[in-house]
């Protein structure tokens, strides 16, 4: 018998951020290495970034689901206090550069 975990929304949204800082964290760092001029180590480097694109691919699906359900959820009129306003804030700049990395990685390399 499996037993699925599953987190309160709430824990999901409250841990989204710090996943999106990790995982950008972990593209730049992964980016910034120079090229390795041994094949193997070339692939393994081009498997770090693309593993750290698709982890930062699948928490900005994560967050968009999470903001749909959020929008179906609450009655437009309610807002959110002080400290979710600061939450969701921080929620949208990190959305907005894991956006602009992706866009970047996208566009081909000069040279």
């Amino acid at each position: 018998m499996s037993r699925e975990i599953l987190l309160p929304r709430e824990e999901l949204i409250a841990a989204l951020p710090g996943a999106l800082e990790h995982a950008l964290a972990a593209y730049r760092e992964a980016v910034a290495q120079p090229s390795a001029e041994e094949p193997r180590a070339f692939a393994a480097q081009q498997a770090a970034c693309k593993a750290a694109l698709l982890h930062i691919e699948a928490l900005l699906k994560l967050a968009r689901g999470l903001e749909d359900e959020r929008a179906l959820q609450q009655p437009p009129e309610s807002s959110g206090g002080e400290a979710g306003e600061n939450q969701e804030q921080a929620l949208a700049r990190l959305l907005s550069e894991a956006r602009a990395e992706l866009a970047r990685s996208a566009e081909p390399e000069e040279g």
